[in-house]
């Protein structure tokens, strides 16, 4: 009778460690613990998240067993902690309701984000990544800008749906400055142009496609080896101008990889942040700039090339943005009221600084892992800014 109990005892362990493995595997683990990865220390994040969570785990199931033999806890404190889960569901559902319900009519709701801590040395710091609410952006030495959360103070006003928090700002009057744009010299003799593919730019990608430019727009994280999307208005017809947004440009574009492009005469792309001097913050993956390296081995922009980028005023800073050896700056700000010439006096990349990227990164991007396997590494990265 005693071996029967205990080979019960040991099916019944053995199920339920069998069901703990497969909530493991519940999407909101495995969202928590993306968020947490994302970043250059990827491997410690997801372990000592993991770490917490089993801890906690284990102490209740230690804590419960050990009273469970002389304490049965009552029918309606079973109740009460599902009713508890119910109720947070149903007031977050309402809060966000309210929230839809209280925009004006045609107003879109911004959505709440990520604040992203960008420290001295211009990493973005892993512990911030999953952390949503009040977290500021830091920009430069001791200097904390609160850009996204300007955007979304003016009244909702810089920042269109779908919010500025992690992301390149919708701005407001991004359409204004795309049309600003068309009057500069540096568009006008523009014949290919390379835009990135977020929403504010979208004005502009129309723009260049209304007026016969072919444009380039790079595949979301580089993630095929043919990295770049060529879109054609001649070779389109009346369906280039679909082919304007990111959905238009992955079923009417022609995907292409770095060698077989053509020579790029102006790159825009999209910022949050930009100070007068050139300097440039993006979103913080850094593919901004390894789409620059990329083309830059390939002869497909050059140091004299145009790079521009559209923004609202407030997205314009007056601190010092720390730039690091791959980081791209800007020739011109483009708002919609006014063209502003930075003359930068940080350096451009030379191509992919390999010495400056992380193994993670590079597995990550088919293009850079099969350069890497041909030992195409001869960019070395200055030794000084």
């Amino acid at each position: 009778k005693n071996e029967s109990s205990m080979t019960d005892v040991m099916g019944l362990a053995a199920l339920v460690f069998v069901l703990g493995l497969k909530h493991g595997f519940d999407p909101d683990h495995l969202v928590a613990i993306d968020g947490f990865t994302r970043s250059s220390r990827s491997r410690w994040c997801g372990l000592f998240f993991s770490l917490g969570h089993g801890v906690v785990v284990t102490l209740v199931g230690v804590g419960v067993a050990l009273v469970a033999a002389d304490w049965q806890p009552p029918q309606w404190l079973e109740y009460t902690g599902a009713w508890i889960s119910i109720g947070v569901l149903i007031v977050l559902g309402l809060a966000n309701l309210v929230t839809v319900l209280r925009a004006a009519a045609g107003q879109p709701v911004a959505l709440s984000g990520i604040r992203v801590l960008r420290s001295p040395g211009g990493e973005v710091s892993p512990d911030c990544r999953a952390i949503p609410g009040t977290l500021l952006q830091h920009l430069c030495d001791g200097g904390v800008i609160e850009i996204q959360s300007v955007l979304d103070r003016q009244g909702r006003i810089a920042a269109r749906f779908p919010g500025a928090y992690g992301r390149v700002p919708n701005f407001v009057g991004a359409e204004q400055a795309a049309h600003l744009l068309r009057e500069m010299a540096v568009w006008r003799r523009a014949l290919v142009v390379k835009i990135n593919p977020d929403a504010p730019q979208l004005a502009v990608r129309r723009l260049a496609l209304a007026e016969g430019k072919i444009i380039y727009m790079a595949v979301p994280r580089l993630r095929t080896e043919k990295c770049f999307i060529e879109i054609d208005p001649q070779r389109l017809g009346k369906k280039a101008m679909l082919a304007g947004s990111i959905a238009g440009a992955c079923r009417y574009g022609r995907a292409v990889s770095p060698r077989e492009m053509r020579p790029v005469d102006l790159v825009v792309c999209g910022s949050v942040g930009v100070g007068r001097d050139g300097a440039r913050l993006g979103k913080g993956g850094g593919y901004c700039d390894l789409e620059y390296g990329l083309l830059r081995e390939e002869g497909k922009v050059r140091e004299s090339t145009p790079i521009l980028t559209t923004v609202h005023p407030v997205q314009i800073v007056a601190e010092r943005v720390t730039m690091l050896p791959h980081d791209v700056p800007v020739d011109f700000l483009v708002t919609p009221s006014e063209v502003i010439a930075t003359r930068p006096a940080h350096p451009r990349p030379r191509g992919i600084y390999w010495d400056l990227l992380r193994p993670l990164k590079i597995n990550a991007i088919p293009l850079l892992r099969k350069r890497l396997k041909r030992g195409s590494t001869g960019t070395p990265s200055p030794r000084r800014l």
